[in-house]
């Protein structure tokens, strides 16, 4: 079990080194993950795009093909977070400058055309970072995670979040207004849906004793150099890499 802590909860900003230049980051609220979907909108196809007015189309045969298609393509638009359409847009250039504006903007001033130069130069490991402050992942969430991400990870068919549920569910429970919910970050947001409990990060691994027995049988089966190549294994299939 994984139990809150205060500067979770009471959120500052933190000063993070990004391209050799410092920038203040804190974790995201719902309503910067709102200020996502919105981008989301804009950049993801109009399922009306290839629909002009019934009276302006200029190939009305061919009109009930395209309601079909363009009713298929209205049922899941906009892309929702945690979506693979939502997913795939992110990881785009376009999607990588819009996250980092969204992230970094409400602490100084930056301007899109710097997120879009700032983006081009972070590495790996300063994504990484910058992650984990903007969703709020302590580092044993991180480290169970790529041990075991299927366990940890829940059901990767499962519905996103009903955002209207929750927040309205928030606002009747706490006699909060809906921007007030807004404000949440999401560790706040999980603090308050557990009434303070500690969370539990996963299925299979649920505690530091979990974690050290997965570490141990990953050692025992692929020995200590986790990074390099795995030794041979018959149990492994041999297109697959097995490393976690």
């Amino acid at each position: 079990m994984i139990p809150f802590c205060l500067s979770e909860l009471l959120p500052e900003p933190v000063a993070l080194d990004l391209a050799g230049q410092e920038y203040r980051v804190g974790p995201l609220r719902l309503r910067d993950l709102a200020a996502l979907e919105r981008w989301l909108a804009l950049a993801a196809p109009d399922p009306l795009r290839d629909l002009p007015p019934r009276e302006a189309d200029p190939a009305p045969a061919t009109r009930r093909r395209r309601l079909a298609a363009a009713r298929d393509a209205a049922a899941s638009w906009p892309p929702r977070l945690g979506t693979p359409a939502a997913a795939e847009l992110l990881e785009t250039g376009r999607g990588a400058v819009a996250y980092l504006w969204i992230l970094l903007s409400r602490h100084q001033d930056l301007t899109v055309a710097r997120a879009r130069d700032l983006a081009g130069r972070l590495t790996a490991a300063e994504w990484a970072a910058l992650d984990r402050i903007a969703w709020g992942e302590p580092p044993l969430e991180a480290i169970l995670r790529e041990v075991d991400p299927e366990a940890f990870g829940g059901d990767p068919e499962a519905a996103p979040r009903d955002w209207g549920e929750t927040i309205d569910r928030l606002a009747r429970e706490r006699g909060w207004t809906y921007a007030e919910v807004g404000e949440l970050t999401l560790a706040q947001l999980a603090c308050a849906e557990r009434h303070g409990r500690p969370r539990q990060p996963g299925g299979a691994i649920a505690s530091a004793e979990d974690l050290a027995e997965h570490l141990e049988r990953h050692r025992r089966r692929w020995g200590d150099a986790a990074d390099g190549p795995p030794p041979a294994d018959e149990s492994a299939p041999p297109t697959e890499d097995p490393t976690p």
